[in-house]
């Protein structure tokens, strides 16, 4: 009875963790992390005139003044094509116009690329320069060096892997200082390169800084979430002590934040994120909000500030090959020891299957053999505890003091070599690495648009089968139903009540999982799971030949088999 009590214990933790989990750190992995609120700009939408520059000087400004987008399009924009991206830079302010991922959309099923600059009329464009005295925002570039000519006469250049673009800008402040800017474009890659210079010193003895601006309404401001540091947009900081510092988006308050030593600084979401490396060291990072604008600074000396910056995807292996201890961006929580194995498992998998949902099914059968022998133990102690049913129910009829009730179950308990929490112990070593599993798919890139099969067409939102005009959740569904089927199949030694009471488990489990919806991909798993239980637990039982390893294989080959066929309708 006490390794019941226990294991109710735990299942009610983990369904209090969970729905604490989906009420405060909501998932948005229907929401890309990058908010398309600048259109995508046509070839309508250029402006007109020879090919790369349009010398000249902008008006003057002061530090409010910022330029509209409708003044920032009516200047020569330069478009950079990559493998990876296709960059839009204007020469009013010399910043970036736009950011589209190639590989990622704006929506499923959408030909719209995902762009990472998101700006309100009210904040200038990322990667500008500003001093304590102005911006330069309304700094009309010219281009002085292109390291590759533009296409047919056009502002458009491209930039293939291997490749590099060294783009040279100058212009010219009112006061009549110069200010120069170098951009370094790989073809193959999101990390590029910023170098800036004023001819002369910034102004009060102050520092030139770069920053990235990233607008973000209200309404999509939500905490950083849950075990892995979850959904939400947040900044993240690799401090000089080799710790990660995150900021909820929700906790920063108006104005910037003081100077930090960091060896990155990014703005990011659950998929995302936009990341700043100072090339020197020391104090020299800025984090702050203005409104419903994010902002992050890198700063330089008087006269001069540099940067790489990495703006995409957050792909564990990318990042990690590109240096810089980029793949910190990816935080899988204090399970991530565990978490990252397996999503390793998932993405060699999916190198052969090509179907992240295949590779969810062939991750949850390696996970079920590598627990076989828990599983075993754990049957084995759930059985004995239910043939000592009759001396205990027999104990509790003649023994009315609690005190001696406990200490004649204890004997019992040892004459009988049974542990009482034998059946629990198992199941308690395996929550870390569901722990970890939750993370790795919840946070993985790869699940983000990625189909299964029939009407699953991204593993990382919840799924719905759409029955005239109404959304089913099928496979939740199917997983509380997997979940009864395996309570009732389990062997037990709980009274009447305590048995009312696990049967109910599925119930809640299920109206959890239906009204805070988890990834597609999570709910497979699950389901998964809890069917080769179902068959381990009927072959345990019977006391089939071969026990729970044929168990385990017969239910794997045949799920398997079925989730391979599902793919081909």
């Amino acid at each position: 009875m006490e390794d019941k009590r226990t294991l109710l214990a735990v299942l009610l933790c983990l369904v209090a963790v969970m729905l604490y989990s989906q009420l405060f750190f909501a998932p948005q992995s229907r929401q890309p992390a990058a908010r398309d609120t600048l259109a995508t700009l046509d070839e309508g939408d250029r402006p007109s005139g020879p090919s790369l520059v349009q010398p000249g000087a902008a008006p003057a400004r002061s530090l409010e003044a910022h330029p509209t987008l409708e003044e920032v399009r009516s200047y020569p924009v330069l478009t950079v094509e990559t493998d990876k991206a296709i960059i839009q830079i204007t020469l009013l302010g010399g910043r970036i116009l736009s950011y589209r991922l190639k590989d990622h959309r704006f929506k499923l099923a959408d030909a719209q690329m995902l762009d990472m600059v998101s700006v309100s009329p009210d904040w200038p464009l990322p990667l500008g320069l500003l001093t304590a005295s102005y911006t330069d925002d309304r700094v009309l570039y010219s281009v002085d060096k292109s390291s590759q000519e533009g296409l047919e006469g056009e502002s458009k250049i491209r930039v293939r892997d291997g490749q590099e673009l060294i783009l040279e800008l100058s212009g010219q402040y009112p006061t009549g200082s110069l200010v120069y800017k170098t951009f370094k474009i790989n073809g193959g890659s999101n990390l590029f390169s910023l170098s800036s210079r004023l001819q002369e010193p910034a102004p009060e003895q102050g520092r030139l800084w770069i920053e990235w601006s990233h607008f973000l309404p209200a309404s999509m401001i939500v905490p950083a979430g849950g075990w892995g540091g979850g959904p939400g947009q947040r900044f993240s900081r690799l401090g000089d002590n080799n710790k990660v510092i995150v900021t909820a988006a929700n906790e920063v308050e108006d104005g910037i934040q003081s100077e930090e030593a960091t060896r990155w600084i990014s703005f990011q979401d659950q998929y995302f994120t936009a990341t700043l490396i100072p090339v020197v060291s020391g104090r020299n990072t800025q984090f702050g909000r203005q409104a419903d604008t994010f902002i992050s600074r890198v700063g330089g000396s008087a006269t001069e500030a540099n940067l790489k910056a990495f703006v995409g995807a957050k792909e564990y292996a990318e990042l990690q090959a590109l240096g810089y201890a980029l793949e910190r961006n990816v935080n899988l929580g204090i399970f991530s020891f565990i978490a990252h194995p397996l999503l390793w498992l998932v993405r060699f998998f999916n190198s052969f299957l090509n179907n992240f949902g295949l590779s969810i099914i062939l991750l949850t059968l390696f996970i079920k053999f590598l627990f076989l022998p828990l599983t075993r133990v754990s049957f084995d102690s759930m059985k004995k505890m239910q043939d000592m049913q009759p001396e205990m129910k027999a104990l509790r009829e003649r023994v009315k003091d609690p005190t001696q009730l406990n200490q004649e179950m204890m004997a019992l308990y040892k004459r009988k070599g049974v542990n009482p929490l034998g059946g629990c112990f198992p199941i308690l070593i395996q929550i870390p690495v569901f722990l970890g599993l939750f993370n790795a798919l919840n946070n993985a890139i790869e699940l983000r648009h990625a189909p299964f099969a029939l009407w699953i067409n991204d593993l990382s939102a919840p799924e719905r089968l759409d029955f005239f005009g109404i959304g089913i959740p099928v496979m939740v569904l199917l997983m509380g139903l997997s979940m009864f089927v395996q309570q009732w199949t389990t062997p037990t030694a709980m009274d009447p009540m305590q048995k009312k009471i696990f049967m109910a488990m599925p119930v809640v489990f299920t109206i959890v999982f239906i009204i805070f919806p988890f990834p597609a991909g999570l709910v497979l798993y699950w389901l998964v799971n809890n069917l080769i239980s179902i068959v381990q637990q009927i072959f345990l039982r019977r006391d089939v030949k071969g026990g729970p390893t044929r168990a385990t294989v017969v239910a794997s080959l045949a799920i398997f088999a079925c989730g391979y066929a599902l793919t081909l309708l």
